[in-house]
C-alpha cells in the first residue's frame, strides 16, 4: 500500500510539472500522453495538416497530437462540428464538410499552404 501511495504521489507531481510546461498539451490528455508529448522523442510532423474525420474518436486525438508535436496549423474536416469539449487552440481550425462533396474538398484544398 505504501509503494502504491508513493507511485501516486510521484505521478501527481509529474503531471503538475508537465502541465506547467510551455509545450501545448491538450487538456484531455492522460498522464502518459502528456509525458510522451513532453519527451519530444517522435518524428517531425508537417507544419500544415488536414485530418479528415477529425472530430471522431481517433481523429480528434490525432488533431491534438499534431499540435503537440509542432504543427503550425491543423485543419479538422468532418461532417459534424467539433464536440463542445474540443481543444480550443489557435492553430486548430474546425471545418464542417463532407469528403464526398467535391466542392467542399476543392474549397479545403484551395487553402493556402496545403
Amino acid at each position: 500500500k505504501i509503494h502504491f501511495l508513493l507511485q501516486l504521489l510521484q505521478l501527481r507531481s509529474f503531471t503538475t510539472a508537465v502541465t506547467m510546461d510551455p509545450i501545448p498539451i491538450a487538456p484531455s490528455s492522460s498522464p502518459l500522453q502528456r509525458a510522451t508529448s513532453k519527451s519530444g522523442s517522435y518524428p517531425p510532423v508537417p507544419s500544415v495538416c488536414v485530418v479528415t474525420g477529425g472530430t471522431g474518436f481517433v481523429g480528434i486525438r490525432l488533431v491534438e497530437m499534431l499540435i503537440e508535436r509542432g504543427a503550425s496549423k491543423v485543419i479538422s474536416f468532418d461532417v459534424v462540428p467539433p464536440p463542445k469539449d474540443a481543444w480550443d487552440h489557435p492553430n486548430i481550425e474546425w471545418r464542417v464538410g463532407d469528403i464526398t462533396d467535391k466542392q467542399a474538398v476543392d474549397d479545403l484544398l484551395s487553402t493556402p499552404n496545403i
